[in-house]
């Protein structure tokens, strides 16, 4: 069990198992993952982000569990979604600048930028993914129910295997969503 943690390792940790995702595979994709890199800030410049997002997340599971390394896909899964988003924002208000840099916003740049925000979103859940090679499922055993202290912009529902609904939807599946 880790007593002391280190932020710029987990940082480093967090950026290894990022670059693990978005390395070089194929010469036919290697212009697709460079962009990647280029926009996580992991092309060499030192433009990276804090990675607040993925850090809380290992320093919460290493608070529970003791460790961080099982948690790193889920933290990478994290800053990828994340950074999905960044995109997003930068096509849709057509900023031209990220953390100092140009982004790919603009045309006939926009194309570009909107294949980068498809490739991070696919990565993000490829990284998920990596979890469930570690052993970690994709439900969870519950013998709970929705609480009345839901808020009301966000839905959650429970469902079972079986065809008739029950009292106490045990093992279930969790669906969350935003409203």
């Amino acid at each position: 069990m880790q007593t002391s943690l280190n932020i710029p390792e987990l940082v480093s940790e967090i950026e290894r198992e990022i670059m693990r995702l978005v390395s070089d595979k194929d010469a036919a994709t290697a212009g697709l993952y460079a962009m990647c890199r280029y926009h996580l800030g992991l092309d060499g410049s030192g433009s990276s982000g804090k990675r607040m997002r993925p850090l809380l997340g290992l320093l919460a599971y290493a608070s529970i569990k003791g460790e961080y390394l099982e948690a790193l896909p889920g933290a990478a899964a994290v800053e990828l979604g994340h950074n999905f988003s960044l995109v997003h924002d930068d096509i849709e208000d057509g900023d031209a600048e990220r953390r100092h840099r140009p982004t790919f916003v603009g045309a006939p740049r926009h194309s570009a930028g909107d294949q980068r925000r498809r490739q991070l979103f696919t990565l993000s859940r490829k990284a998920l993914h990596r979890l469930t090679d570690l052993g970690f499922s994709d439900t969870k055993s519950c013998a709970c129910s929705a609480s009345t202290t839901t808020p009301a912009w966000l839905s959650v529902k429970a469902s079972t295997s079986t065809s008739t609904p029950a009292k106490d939807p045990s093992p279930c599946r969790w669906s969350i969503t935003s409203t």
